[in-house]
């Protein structure tokens, strides 16, 4: 797991796991308590490799997509459709 912009991060699983920990960092973090009476949320994109992409950047490109559905419909969620998100 990396810092990938102001808030952003990037996190990198082997295999089906990236799915598990997106969808157990989103719950996560949903059911923390407020931070100054603001609520914290989670909107994650998910891209695989070599489905998505062949490349660090083709795979940025589709995550990054994901995740802007995932916070358009609300946050606190997690996109897996690339093809959805292009």
């Amino acid at each position: 797991m990396a810092r990938f912009g102001n808030e952003q991060f990037i996190l990198v699983a082997p295999g089906p796991d990236g799915l598990v920990v997106a969808e157990r960092l989103v719950r996560g973090i949903a059911a923390m308590p407020t931070v100054d009476g603001e609520a914290i949320s989670v909107s994650a994109g998910i891209a695989g490799f070599p489905l998505d992409g062949r490349t660090p950047d083709e795979l940025l490109v589709v995550a990054e997509k994901a995740m802007d559905m995932a916070r358009q419909a609300g946050g606190d969620r997690v996109v897996t459709q690339p093809s959805a998100a292009e």
